[in-house]
Order: structure tokens, then C-alpha cells, then sequence
């Protein structure tokens, strides 16, 4: 079917409200629209402390992980907080690594165990 029938265009219209009053385009990718102040709260925090001992967080880019993986996987945005290259990704999402074991950080157990 290439189009909508009659009957659901009222609901068809109440859905496009919606998505144009919850959804952005920031960095380039279509996000909800609290995801813009999420990223730039995550620029401000730049390492972990561990004691004495700091870790650098480690920018989308520039990942060891990924490097090796895929030396071109960020060319585009992150597919799940939309942080571009050179930006830390944002709280809890499953692309950031481990700066102290280069696991997946929101599972590694290193800052939250």
C-alpha cells in the first residue's frame, strides 16, 4: 500500500504533530528533543577518578576498540546518542569504551560495580 487510507488520516496527522513537536535534527541525526542538552552535559565530563588515578575518557573517533575494527566507523553520527567525531558519547550509551579496560563501559563494571 502506498498510501494512507481515508479513515486513518486523523490519526496519521496527530502522529506527525507529535514527532514534530518530540524530535530535532542535531549533529546531523533526528534524536528526541532532551538528547542535544545530553551530549553537551557529556563534554564536560572528561575522565573517571579511581582513587588518585584518572582515565581520560575516550572521544567517539578515537576509540582503540573500534579503531581496529573499523578505521572508518566514524564518519557518521553514533548510532545511539548522535555524538559526532571528537565528542564523548553520553551517559549509559552501549557504543563508549573503557578508558581502564576497553570493554563496552556501560557493562564493564569498572565505575558502577
Amino acid at each position: 500500500m502506498r498510501h494512507i487510507e481515508r479513515e486513518n488520516w486523523p490519526i496519521e496527522a496527530r502522529l506527525m504533530a507529535y514527532f514534530r513537536r518530540t524530535f530535532v535534527v542535531y549533529n546531523g541525526v533526528e534524536m528526541h528533543k532532551d538528547n542535544p542538552k545530553d551530549i553537551v552535559a557529556a563534554q564536560r565530563v572528561l575522565f573517571f577518578l579511581e582513587g588518585d588515578q584518572k582515565y581520560s575518557r575516550i572521544p567517539y573517533g578515537e576509540e582503540p576498540g573500534w579503531l581496529e575494527y573499523a578505521s572508518n566507523f566514524a564518519e557518521i553520527p553514533c548510532h545511539d546518542c548522535g555524538v559526532v567525531k571528537g565528542q564523548y558519547h553520553t551517559y549509559s550509551c552501549d557504543m563508549e569504551e573503557c578508558p581502564k579496560c576497553h570493554s563496552q563501559l556501560l557493562s564493564c563494571g569498572c565505575w558502577w560495580a
